[in-house]
């Protein structure tokens, strides 16, 4: 577990409450261990497998507009009545994410003042407190403060990642060249993260947003054009063809060949004007 994960844990336990971070811009996932994206205490977990309406509106899309309209610190109280806290990670001067701790019991001592600063829910009458922590004055405090230790902590390690690493447009010439050099042989999504030095699921990420295609795609795509290379420029046949362009199963090639170009693969040599050279 890195600086991340373990800070994090050390928040919680100071803290008596769950942490969560919400990615808007894609760009903490890498850093945030996966136990921190999602809300983890019971409470939460129970009302987001019943998808409650309220809980969901608040979550994914009210806490996001009032960080764009406010980029600060504020309480609020979820549908249930429950407390937490909001701070909002940014990078670069953009709101990239939004840190979450609670929850704590509606009893905490948040006065009038600080409501009016915040995303609130009406209380609830019926409200079980289910053991949760009374936050005082002095936690409210000390709760505040340690958000925003742990947004500057994640702000920092942005930094660090994006000094260390490629960005978008030269990390999209780095998957262009890993497929243009590999797609004659088997290439899998795994050699990739590990060229780019991401895990497997962050660079598939990665791959659909750059190319709006997935990795297989893309490497199909890339095969396809070298075959249709082949079929115009030499008289291989065609599942010569199809092994050349890294197919090894020359009906599925067919397939695949018929679904890019509406042609099989012998209509199109012969459609292109066939103009033979050596291999």
């Amino acid at each position: 577990m890195g600086i991340i994960g373990e800070s994090f844990l050390w928040a919680e336990g100071l803290l008596g409450a769950r942490l969560c971070v919400h990615d808007y811009q894609d760009a903490l996932w890498d850093l945030v261990e996966v136990r921190f994206r999602k809300h983890g205490h019971p409470l939460c977990v129970a009302a987001k497998a019943l998808k409650i309406r309220h809980c969901l509106q608040a979550d994914q899309v009210a806490v996001r507009e009032r960080l764009q309209r406010a980029p600060a610190f504020f309480w609020k109280r979820c549908h249930a009545g429950y407390l937490e806290a909001v701070a909002p990670v940014r990078f670069r001067g953009r709101n990239v994410g939004a840190l979450f701790a609670g929850p704590w019991s509606p009893r905490s001592a948040l006065g009038k003042a600080r409501e009016a600063l915040g995303l609130l829910s009406p209380t609830p009458k019926t409200t079980v407190d289910l053991g949760l922590a009374v936050l005082d004055e002095g936690a409210l405090v000390q709760v505040e403060r340690v958000l925003a230790i742990l947004a500057a902590l994640l702000e920092r390690e942005l930094g660090n990642q994006h000094s260390a690493r490629p960005g978008g447009s030269d990390r999209r010439a780095a998957i262009s060249n890993f497929i243009e050099h590999g797609f004659h042989d088997e290439l899998r999504l795994s050699q990739l993260a590990r060229a780019l030095g991401l895990s497997d699921s962050r660079a598939s990420q990665l791959v659909r947003t750059l190319f709006r295609a997935t990795f297989p795609q893309l490497v199909a795509s890339r095969r396809l054009e070298y075959a249709s290379d082949l079929l115009r420029e030499t008289a291989l046949p065609v599942a010569a063809v199809a092994a050349h362009a890294g197919f090894p199963d020359p009906r599925y090639f067919q397939r695949l060949f018929r679904r890019r170009f509406s042609l099989s693969p012998r209509r199109y040599r012969v459609k292109s004007g066939h103009r033979p050279r050596s291999v």
